[in-house]
Parts: structure tokens; sequence; C-alpha cells
């Protein structure tokens, strides 16, 4: 029976060897495994850190240009009204001239826009109640040197000032707000160059 045992502890002693092997195997493999889940935890952790860094700085220079570009609107914005505001002081400042100065700057326009054919001109009812006595001569007198004849109506029209030329069945507007219109790029450049230098 010394035989029979001395069997039985070789095969529990292989028996538990095998068993301390596939245990320090089992281990070994274990901690590879768990080893590399903390590196992989490491860099999703890091990765994460990064990628939340650039959203941070992406977000950051989206809300800046926003920002900025917000600033710029509302200081063209403030411009745009100052321009506008001095438009209107200009607008007001033609219509509150005297009517001398007035009416010969009347006689300018209509000068630069008379022609060799008979027509009219329409005042506003305010001009045409102000309209100095000698006005009517003038104008006929412009528009015989342009080649034509021109006469002041009875008739007026609802505008702030200026007048509306009538040649045919073709009118031209040239009301102090057609003109303000007209000329509004040009006079808001001139503006802005003097208000914003």
């Amino acid at each position: 029976m010394a035989g029979l045992e001395n069997i039985i502890d070789q095969i529990r002693q292989e028996a538990e060897n095998a068993a301390r092997l596939t245990r320090e195997t089992a281990e070994g493999e274990a901690a590879k495994i768990l080893a590399e889940a903390r590196e992989k935890a490491a860099r999703i952790e890091e990765d994460g850190r990064a990628k939340a860094a650039k959203e941070t700085d992406d977000i950051r220079s989206r809300y800046e240009s926003m920002a900025r570009t917000a600033g710029r609107q509302a200081v063209l914005s403030a411009r745009r009204d100052e321009i506008a505001l001095c438009l209107d002081k200009a607008k007001e400042a033609v219509l509150a001239q005297d009517a001398p100065a007035y009416f010969a700057m009347l006689e300018r326009q209509i000068g630069a826009r008379a022609a060799a054919k008979a027509g009219q001109v329409i005042l506003s009812p305010a001009d045409r109640k102000r309209m100095p006595a000698d006005f009517a001569a003038h104008v006929a007198d412009i528009a015989k040197k342009a080649g034509g004849s021109l006469t002041v109506s009875e008739e007026t029209r609802p505008i702030e000032g200026g007048f509306i030329l009538v040649y045919g069945g073709i009118e031209e507007n040239a009301s102090v707000e057609a003109l303000c219109e007209e000329y509004a790029d040009e006079l808001s450049d001139t503006v802005a160059g003097i208000l914003f230098p």
C-alpha cells in the first residue's frame, strides 16, 4: 500500500502543482487584463479631458466671435443712427432756410434739370404760400436758357419741400426727401468721414 500511497501523493502533488500553475496563470492573466483596463481607462480619461478642453475652447471661441460680431453690429447700428440723425438735421436745415436762400437753391436745382421743352414746376403747399413774387419769372428765365419753357403750377403736392418737375406726362421728383434718398449713400459716406475719421 505504500506504493498506492505514493501514487496518490504523486497525483495529489501533480494536481496541486497544476492547480497552482492554473491559479498563477489565471492571476497573471487577471493582472494583465486589469493593467490593460486601467491603461485603457486612463487613455479614455485623458482623451475625454482633451476632448472636453477642445470643446470648451471651441465654445469659448464661438461665443467670443459672436460677441465681437454683436459689438461690431452695435457700433455700425449706432453709426447708422448718427448718420441718419445728421442727414435728418441737414434736411431740416434746408427746409428751414429763409425764403431767398431756399428759393435760390430751388432755382439752381431747376436749372440743373431744365429741358428744351414745355413743362411745369409743382411745389408743396407751404412753399407755394411763401414763394417770392419773382420766383415764377426766374423759373421762366431758367427754362428759356435751356431752350424750353416752365411755369409754376397752381397745383401743389404733399411733399416737405423741393419740387416736382413735369414735362408732358413725365414727372421728376426733386423734393427734398427724394434728393436726400437719391444722394443718401454719397451723403452717408461724407457724414461718416466727418463723424468717424
